[in-house]
């Protein structure tokens, strides 16, 4: 897990495959704890099994806690439109416009996770560039990784073109 997690390896995974790697690892992890304290000791019923077996009570907290800012952040994702896209002359930055959802409020300073639909359905922590009262909410997003990373796709001239022209759906 040490050498997976290294920035060697890390470098040359695609982000989802690493997201996917670490959730099965985490879950496994509390599985085989909770299973490790289901000993003899708690499977004959006795005392000293009872309170050595109470490690699902806290592995349990912490999922909760882990599934109910999953549900709020469902519960709180808006969609808009792309307004505007532009590079900048060294085709390393795009400043993605996006019209302001209704009831969406920040500070600044905040960040908003995005995912455009037309590029795939990962979600992706970019800082918000704008101010509070603005009506659109702009992103300065540096394009990263390898030519087929999510960046460089949204980089793609051609896709900047479709995403503005049809009005590109951005979940926020």
């Amino acid at each position: 897990l040490v050498i997976l997690s290294s920035s060697f390896f890390r470098s040359r995974l695609r982000f989802e495959i690493f997201y996917w790697m670490h959730l099965f690892f985490v879950f496994s992890m509390f599985l085989l704890a909770v299973l490790h304290t289901m000993d003899d000791e708690f499977r004959n019923n006795t005392p000293k099994g009872k309170l050595r077996s109470q490690g699902w009570v806290w592995f349990s907290t912490s999922l909760v806690a882990y599934f109910a800012d999953r549900c709020w952040s469902i519960a709180g994702t808006r969609t808009s439109r792309i307004v505007k896209a532009e590079q900048s002359f060294d085709l390393k930055t795009v400043v993605l416009y996006v019209r302001k959802p209704a009831g969406f409020h920040f500070q600044a300073g905040q960040h908003a996770s995005i995912q455009i639909p037309a590029i795939d359905g990962s979600w992706h922590p970019f800082s918000i560039g704008s101010a509070p009262l603005a009506d659109e909410l702009v992103f300065f997003i540096q394009v990263q990784g390898r030519d087929d990373s999510w960046t460089a796709r949204l980089s793609d001239s051609k896709m900047l073109t479709s995403l503005v022209s049809h009005g590109g759906a951005v979940r926020i």
